[in-house]
């Protein structure tokens, strides 16, 4: 059991992004990513997720905030964070 987790847990880095804004306007400011791949990172924001192949977490958090925009949420107020292979974060 401590063998799966320890794989777990190196498979897979995090990173916590602070936000409190309108997730449309993030949406626009991510539009524009570099044009690579580092591996699929998840995106997640109160319940809500999206996975891609990104460059660092920009492809992925345009497709979650892109995604909250057209579900019509006003703000995004707290902590997104993404999940991808150490490298890719």
């Amino acid at each position: 059991m401590r063998t799966w987790l320890l794989v777990l847990m190196v498979g897979c880095s995090v990173e916590r992004i602070e936000v409190d804004n309108d997730p449309c306007q993030l949406a626009e400011q991510y539009a524009i990513c570099a044009e690579c791949f580092d591996g699929n990172v998840t995106c997640s924001y109160d319940g809500v997720s999206e996975t891609t192949g990104s460059c660092g977490t920009c492809q992925a958090e345009f497709a979650l905030y892109q995604r909250l925009c057209d579900d019509g949420v006003d703000v995004v107020t707290g902590t997104v964070v993404c999940r991808g292979r150490p490298g890719a974060l």
